[in-house]
């Protein structure tokens, strides 16, 4: 899912992107291997999303280009 931020915020979809306006996306790695290429995202960036590493929880790769935040999310829990 993919968010354009202006003067207030607005789902789009992948070909609306527009390198001038700022956008948000949050996808799965699956997405990401799907999207990243056309998006401009560095192959490397791609493959680390994509090992396995259960030590690892988050990580943020800032690019001249765009800014990558990946967050390692566990196993639902039922706290109740």
């Amino acid at each position: 899912m993919f968010f354009s931020i202006t003067d207030s915020l607005h789902e789009i979809e992948p070909q609306e992107l527009r390198p001038d306006v700022l956008t948000v996306g949050i996808v799965t790695c699956e997405e990401l291997t799907e999207f990243g290429p056309g998006l401009g995202f560095d192959e490397d960036t791609i493959e680390a999303s994509q090992k396995a590493n259960h030590l690892f929880r988050t990580g943020l790769d800032v690019r001249d280009d765009y800014t990558f935040a990946e967050l390692r999310i566990g196993k639902k829990r039922k706290w109740f």
